[in-house]
């Protein structure tokens, strides 16, 4: 028999209420401060200060397992839909042209992209308690940790369907106003976007559903102490198998 367990994050380490790399905390019962995260990021990165514009991002390797060709592709888009764009990471040497893609990006879009080539940890803490709509289009991923850091930072992920990402994001058609965020099937652009215009329609025709969404991702016991659990009873159950006891 086969189980799957999702991982689990560090929960001192990514806690919104008291995260020393944030210039302002927030909890679920109280998002003031994930505005000012916000306004705080805009302004570090030189974007124009604007709590109506949806922000999206991206943290994470710029790699083809990562579907940032698809990111990419569908930049256009998002910015013609209104939004802020920004990405934390870079490549291997076999795939640098990816950043300089990016570069070119930030050419044509001044005041909607950015693009962090390198790796800062404060930053993709300071990125996740700001946006709005984390962008994950994963060929595959065994789990995956950035999905997880967005929900506790009220991020509404936004993922393809594989993987832990199919299993640690739940969409309204599920479970109605229980979900977490939006998942896309296909690995294209056109998916991708799909499933951004879905997250993007929200943020803009019912706040109040959008910050439902954020809050139900924020109170989920995404801790390692939950994961710990999970093996436990597996553990458990095989050795109840075979006549074992482990208490």
């Amino acid at each position: 028999d086969l189980t799957g367990i999702l991982n689990g994050i560090d929960a001192d380490e990514w806690d919104p209420t008291s995260d020393p790399h944030l210039p302002a905390h927030f909890s679920a019962d109280d998002l003031d401060g994930k505005a000012m995260c916000k306004a705080e990021l805009q302004a570090e990165l030189g974007l124009p200060i604007d709590g109506e514009r949806p922000m999206i991002a991206s943290v994470g390797r710029l790699d083809p397992q990562k579907g940032t060709d698809l990111l990419i592709e569908s930049v256009p888009w998002m910015v013609q839909r209104g939004a802020q764009v920004v990405f934390l990471g870079s490549a291997a040497a076999a795939h640098n042209a990816y950043e300089r893609q990016l570069r070119e990006l930030e050419r044509a879009f001044p005041r909607q992209v950015r693009a962090w080539i390198g790796f800062s940890e404060g930053l993709a803490h300071r990125i996740e308690a700001a946006a709005d709509i984390f962008a994950m289009p994963s060929r595959f991923e065994p789990c995956g940790l950035n999905q997880l850091y967005s929900m506790r930072y009220g991020t509404v992920p936004v993922v393809r369907h594989t993987g832990g990402l199919a299993d640690s994001v739940a969409t309204p058609e599920e479970v109605g106003h229980r979900a977490t965020g939006f998942r896309f099937g296909p690995f294209t652009g056109f998916a991708l976007r799909e499933g951004l215009h879905r997250a993007l329609h929200l943020w803009e025709t019912d706040r109040d559903a959008f910050d439902r969404m954020r809050r139900n991702g924020m109170r989920q016991d995404l801790s390692w102490d939950a994961t710990v659990a999970q093996y436990e009873d597996v553990y458990r159950k095989g050795a109840a198998r075979r006549g074992l006891s482990l208490d």
